[in-house]
């Protein structure tokens, strides 16, 4: 089960949306949206994932398989598959790499407001912001969970998203849950 802390609302604008409201303009992503990544293609992890360079590890579960980029591409994360329903799959996407400010980056201007929470993940703790939205003429719930893992001299930025149709969520989101409580950073 996760642990909620307090809730923070961020503003970006004037709205507030509720968790798991979908703000005007705000996309709802789905399984087959969120990455190029697809069962049977790029590199295949089970059981323990480690990485070195970006000092975490984590468990795909038992029976599932994570999808990452071909063999000779850098590691940046993985997609892993909890159902195989067509349109309506769910999945956790795990997207890791080093935070870089370009020159000429500016912080978004975007309205959209999201109401976030302080939850923990595995050893360490995290913001968790949710919406939902119609896809196709299925209900989706989009969960991203975000950490800023500060080192010396820079920041490896984290982003788990989990995608389900709400109709399935009592049955995705505990494996999702375990999932973000088993990782562990150093």
């Amino acid at each position: 089960m996760v642990a909620s802390l307090a809730p923070i609302i961020i503003l970006f604008g004037t709205a507030i949306v509720a968790v798991g409201q979908e703000a005007a303009g705000t996309s709802i992503d789905t399984c087959d949206t969120i990455s190029l990544a697809r069962p049977g293609t790029g590199v295949a992890y089970t059981g323990l994932v480690s990485n070195s360079d970006y000092r975490f590890s984590s468990t795909i579960p038992a029976g599932l398989t994570g999808w990452g980029a071909g063999p000779s591409a850098p590691f940046h994360g993985f997609v892993i598959y909890l159902n195989n329903k067509s349109s309506e799959t769910s999945c956790i996407n795990l997207e890791v790499g080093i935070h870089v400010d370009l020159p000429g980056d500016s912080p978004s201007t975007t309205t959209t407001a999201k109401r976030a929470v302080k939850i923990k993940v595995g050893n360490r703790v995290g913001t968790q912001t949710s919406v939902k939205g119609l896809s196709r003429g299925t209900t989706f719930e989009n969960v991203t969970v975000t950490l800023a893992l500060f080192r010396s001299g820079y920041r490896t930025d984290l982003s788990i998203t989990f995608i389900t149709p709400t109709k399935d969520i009592n049955e995705t989101q505990p494996i999702f849950e375990r999932f973000i409580s088993q990782l562990h950073f150093d």
